[in-house]
């Protein structure tokens, strides 16, 4: 994600991801809607390109950031095929599905 968009932050913890369209120069930056702040200083994508999901999803029994970010996922990909990369920082875990 760093790489990618610049981002700068330690909130691991909770979803985060570097979204990168085919047809798109820059990549999307999803992330919790407080950690917005932080993207801004230390990411070199306009801030148009930074989303943040509510904090009502956080440590909700009934909801889950997932949810958010899978609508801001639909919304802006043209193709039903996606890419992804899961990787837990501290287990070395990498999977990728098509």
């Amino acid at each position: 994600m760093n790489y990618l968009t610049g981002y700068d932050g330690y909130s691991d913890y909770v979803p985060q991801l570097a979204l990168v369209c085919q047809d798109e120069e820059d990549p999307w930056l999803i992330l919790r809607e407080m950690d917005v702040a932080c993207a801004t200083a230390t990411s070199y994508l306009p801030h148009s390109r930074h989303l943040g999901y509510p904090e009502q999803f956080i440590g909700s029994a009934h909801q889950t950031p997932w949810q958010s970010i899978g609508h801001m996922v639909r919304k802006r990909t043209k193709s039903n095929r996606i890419v992804i990369e899961l990787t837990a920082k501290n287990y070395g875990v990498k999977a990728q599905a098509t």
